[in-house]
């Protein structure tokens, strides 16, 4: 049978998702966490730059990449050419990320999209933002992703940025600051088709989890969406086919209201990801992005299936449909990152207790023992279940103040 290697900083949840397909799967990351060791052979590496020379030894006949591939178009290219990629080529993905280019195409869809200035583009670079009081604005580096590095800028940070834009041609841009909810939806893209798999809450920035400013944390989902929302979906999903989108494509956005803003996306299989295939016993994520991507014989085929917020099968014109339900599962995983000065090392104490908690279904990505984890570095995903999206968040919070003394102690 033909192998996947899967890469990226984290690939546990990846290797599990190609595990339900049946593929023959390896895996490459930063931390060879145990329960992903258990899903299959893990190299651990130091960074991105490590990456290929670990695939080639891992002789892939295929190679998925998965969470902030984009921000590493160096990396996407040299892995090109060891193994066919799961993944869009680095050119569509910059076209896909691109700003001023997705926000053309879903404002004239009707969407409600953030203004931006991105440094070095011409004549139209030299004109400052709106001078509205209201609006804020963020500062985003071009090659990041998971909130990492974003700021908020005052007016005069604003101004100083722009006298000094020329320093920063391509690589940062100003987006208006939405004020609103911040959400996410997963799509998958597949023969000029758009299907939303489901609507996702983000947590960001939390510092229950230690998170800071805008950084990535967590999600809860799926949600259920009101019948404008899935209206909003359906048109974002055609742009994104417009956009050049294939496989399966997170999209970042602000709830504003009953209104869906798009504010970043992601030209991958999401973190919230792991949430739908949850909701989705039948799902298998790295199998819907093998239907697509995937050349040649002797791979899994994908099971179709659907998640309880999505209408018809993956490969449809389906969008997530409107449900005033009650009763479904709602799920939530949030990443706890060490909050302390003093750096944390994972003792034979508190190995097995943090293995009994996953074998519990509380707790992924458990560090091995001896692993050494500095301030600011994640210790392991927190996982909760519940009828509601603010049981869950209790729960996620609840587990990290407990998790969090019980290393401390």
């Amino acid at each position: 049978m033909n192998r996947l290697v899967v890469v990226g900083p984290s690939v546990r949840w990846l290797l599990q998702s190609a595990q339900r397909t049946g593929m023959q799967s390896a895996g490459i990351d930063f931390f060879a966490d145990v329960d992903a060791t258990e899903a299959g052979e893990v190299v651990r590496v130091g960074g991105w730059a490590e990456i290929p020379e670990a695939a080639e030894g891992l002789r892939p006949d295929a190679i998925l990449i998965g969470g902030g591939f984009e921000t590493q178009p160096n990396l996407v290219a040299a892995l090109r050419e060891r193994a066919p990629l799961w993944n869009l080529s680095a050119e569509s993905c910059a076209a896909l990320r691109d700003p001023e280019r997705w926000t053309a195409v879903f404002a004239a869809a009707g969407i409600r999209v953030p203004q931006h200035r991105s440094a070095g583009r011409g004549e139209r670079s030299k004109e400052p933002p709106p001078q509205d009081p209201a609006k804020q604005w963020l500062l985003k580096r071009a090659h990041s992703s998971g909130g990492q590095g974003v700021r908020l800028l005052d007016s005069k940070a604003v101004a100083d940025w722009i006298a000094q834009e020329g320093n920063a041609a391509g690589s940062e841009f100003l987006q208006e600051l939405q004020r609103g909810l911040a959400s996410s939806a997963l799509f998958f893209l597949t023969r000029g088709q758009a299907s939303c798999l489901g609507f996702f809450r983000q947590l960001c920035g939390r510092r229950e989890f230690g998170a800071k400013d805008y950084q990535y944390c967590g999600a809860i989902g799926p949600l259920p969406i009101s019948a404008s929302q899935a209206d909003q979906l359906e048109t974002i999903g055609r742009g994104l086919v417009e956009l050049g989108g294939r496989g399966v494509i997170g999209i970042d956005l602000m709830a504003i209201g009953d209104e869906l803003c798009p504010i970043e996306i992601n030209p991958r299989i999401t973190a919230s990801g792991e949430l739908w295939e949850m909701a989705t016993p039948r799902g298998s994520l790295v199998g819907l992005q093998a239907t697509e991507f995937a050349e040649g014989a002797g791979w899994p085929v994908a099971r179709a299936a659907t998640s309880p917020f999505c209408s018809g099968s993956i490969g449809s014109s389906a969008t997530c449909e409107a449900s005033g339900s009650s009763n479904a599962t709602v799920f939530g995983k949030a990443v706890l990152f060490w909050p302390e000065d003093r750096p944390l090392m994972i003792d034979r104490t508190q190995s097995e207790w943090l293995r009994r908690e996953r074998a519990a279904g509380r707790l992924a990505d458990i560090p091995p023992m001896g692993n050494v984890i500095a301030r600011g570095e994640p210790v392991v995903t927190l996982l909760a279940t519940g009828f509601s999206e603010a049981a869950v968040e209790r729960s996620l919070i609840a587990r990290a103040g407990g998790l969090r003394a019980n290393l401390k102690g």
